[in-house]
Formats: C-alpha cells, structure tokens, sequence
C-alpha cells in the first residue's frame, strides 16, 4: 500500500504533466465560430462592469450639501462617479459649479475636468 505522501507527490507529477499538455482554449476554436469568438470577447468585456446606482432624495441632498460645502470652504474632496459601468474615483478641489448646464469642474495638481452631476454618485470631503 501506498503511503500519503508518495500518492501526494505522484499525483502532483501527473497533474502537472497533464495540465501541461492541456492546450485551454486552444482546442476548442476550432469548433467555434467567429461569431462566437466575437461574443466571448464581448462578454469578458462586459463581466465586470455595474449598472448605474439609482439615488434616492436623500443621497442626493447629501451629494448637494456636501458640494456647497466643499466651495464655500475650497476643501480637497474625492468624488465617486460612475462611467461606462465602473466607479472611478477623483480626487481635487471644486473649481467651478454650473447648475444650468449640469457639471462640476474639480481642478487637481495636474489639470481641470468636467463631470456631469447625473454621473457623480458620492461624495467624500478630505480633512
């Protein structure tokens, strides 16, 4: 009879070999469609991405108080905004706040950009 340890290391041999000979996916494309190859590719791009969070009232009164603020007081914040189905995170001072056009300017040591307040979904004041 075979001990623990001599099955253990067999087994990590053979899977090994095995695992190289293995070619993934590779052996697959030849049964697949370029349809398909297309379809893949398109959903491993999309399996990350989140839909838009839905604010109610209160987050967005939360959103609205901190941003005034954020101006009167020309405090750093770090704004949570979604994009193309992911959060990203911007850190900055609020330069210019347009309520007719609907955008914040947040100017960094580098440089200015714009957000649009539908894409802002949280806000954070630093210090």
């Amino acid at each position: 009879m075979m001990s623990k340890e001599e099955f253990e290391r067999r087994f990590a041999v053979n899977y090994k070999s095995a695992k190289l000979k293995d070619r993934g996916n590779k052996k697959w494309t030849a049964m697949m469609l370029p349809e398909h190859v297309a379809e893949l590719r398109t959903d491993e791009a999309n399996y990350d991405k989140v839909d838009r969070p839905q604010l109610n009232q209160y987050d967005m009164e939360y959103i609205q108080d901190e941003i005034q603020r954020a101006v009167t007081s020309k405090s750093e914040v770090t704004l949570r905004f979604w994009m193309n189905g992911e959060f990203k995170y911007r850190k900055g001072t609020i330069e210019e706040v347009n309520l007719m056009k609907r955008y914040i300017d947040v100017e960094d040591p580098f440089d200015t950009s714009r957000y649009n307040f539908d894409d802002i979904v949280g806000i954070q004041l630093e210090g």
